[in-house]
């Protein structure tokens, strides 16, 4: 999410506990919502730190973060993407005991290319998912780190909406920008909501001549719903086109049957505007969001399981949690 340039942090909640990854200080943080320090996750030996960036956590509190392994780690070389597939995932538990390492095979396999999101779904499986070059990995896992499903999804090969078919020719491209890419739990059923932002190329006169004026053109985005286990493309949804105005929304993320889209509002400070609806694309609630007045950047910002809204803002000299009740008017944090 944008805020302004940060340090590396990572904030999750569950079950009312927040706890923040401190990736400068490679440490993080348990407490409650109000303000009560309950333990200090702070790896050591074998099981230290090296570049944490993510974090995650299940209902028993175990921890998991995701890091980048030194130069001493089992660095793997992708020729595919020409980068070291060098990212892991620790467990810890609540006190910061070392519980193993989870790999793209389960406990102990081999590294995962970057890690962009770790995600723990109602029923304790881990959701990790990496990117290395056009292909995207998820992989689930149960709490004991055996691996339960592993997913390629190719940039290659994104579905194009039938609305968006009838404008391609020689002389218009359609190029798809992955917005975002989020695990979600549907009873027993694990499914992906993937957010994909479509733009029409245009080219005046032919596009191998050099020196040829290019058109970009917004052509909307939707939402699509992907079998976790199978990789199938179920459902699509327009969630939004040229003819609305205001900044592209990103997806925040999903709650039972609630799909919570975010934008960011100009003025003064951090503010954004988030949109609900439901999944047949029915706007059912908007809210103006502010972070505390003193932010100066807002690395995070969340959904939880239940729906509620969190975040983590950076100012001068303090950071900040927050989070918001959206029975209150206005959206005001807590």
């Amino acid at each position: 999410m944008r805020g302004g340039s940060a340090p590396i942090v990572d904030l999750t909640m569950r079950q009312g506990i927040f706890t923040v990854l401190d990736g400068v200080g490679k440490k993080a943080t348990r407490f409650t919502s109000y303000g009560d320090i309950l333990s200090i996750v702070a790896a050591s030996g074998s099981a230290s730190f090296n570049a944490p960036t993510q974090i995650s956590a299940d209902g028993a509190s175990s921890v998991y973060i995701a890091d980048r392994l030194g130069r001493g780690g089992s660095q793997i070389f992708d020729p595919l993407s020409g980068t070291f597939v060098d990212w892991i995932v620790r467990k810890l538990s609540p006190g910061g005991e070392n519980l193993g390492i989870i790999g793209q095979e389960g406990a102990g396999g081999t590294s995962f290319p970057k890690i962009f999101n770790l995600e723990v779904l109602p029923d304790s499986s881990l959701v990790v998912v990496a990117s290395s070059g056009p292909t995207w990995l998820v992989n689930r896992f149960n709490r004991n780190g055996t691996l339960l499903s592993s997913l390629r999804i190719s940039e290659n090969a994104l579905p194009l909406p039938g609305l968006l078919q009838i404008k391609t020719s020689r002389k218009n491209k359609i190029s798809v920008n992955v917005d975002q890419l989020v695990p979600i739990a549907k009873g027993q059923d694990f499914q992906i909501y993937l957010k994909l932002d479509y733009y029409g190329e245009a080219f005046e006169g032919s596009s191998a001549n050099v020196g040829v004026d290019m058109e970009i053109e917004y052509l909307g985005s939707w939402i699509f719903s992907i079998d976790g286990a199978t990789g199938k493309y179920m459902e699509s949804l327009e969630v939004f086109s040229p003819s609305r105005k205001g900044e592209i929304p990103e997806l925040l993320g999903v709650s039972g049957e609630r799909i919570f889209l975010i934008s960011y509002l100009e003025g003064p400070g951090i503010s954004w505007e988030l949109t609900t609806m439901d999944l047949s694309g029915k706007t059912l609630s908007r809210y103006a969001l502010k972070a505390p007045l003193d932010a100066l950047a807002a690395p995070v910002l969340k959904l939880s399981p239940e729906g509620q809204v969190f975040g983590l803002s950076l100012g001068e000299k303090n950071a900040s949690v927050f989070w918001w009740d959206l029975g209150i008017e206005g959206g005001r944090p807590r």
